[in-house]
């Protein structure tokens, strides 16, 4: 068993260690600060970017293109419209 750290922010209270997708993370239930250990948070940050990348493959392969009389092809209106 190891010995659990303060809190660095709180110095009081002890943090709860949390594994989520391979990535130890560090949380104090006093002042719900995040703490990571080194090589984390660009684990987090790598994991993030391929999942937003599938979305975003996803989501492009799945609309078609509007056609002319779509309703999202309208003009978006504006404060200028006031003068026309």
């Amino acid at each position: 068993m190891t010995a659990r750290m303060a809190c660095p922010r709180c110095q009081t209270e002890q943090l709860d260690e949390r594994e989520k997708d391979g990535v130890s993370i560090d949380t104090c239930p006093a002042c719900r600060g995040i703490w990571l250990d080194r090589g984390e948070l660009e684990k987090l940050i790598t994991r993030g970017r391929a999942e937003s990348e599938t979305y975003r493959d996803r989501s492009r392969s799945s609309d078609a293109p509007p056609s002319s009389d779509d309703p999202r092809r309208a003009r978006k209106k504006s404060w200028l419209d006031i003068f026309d």
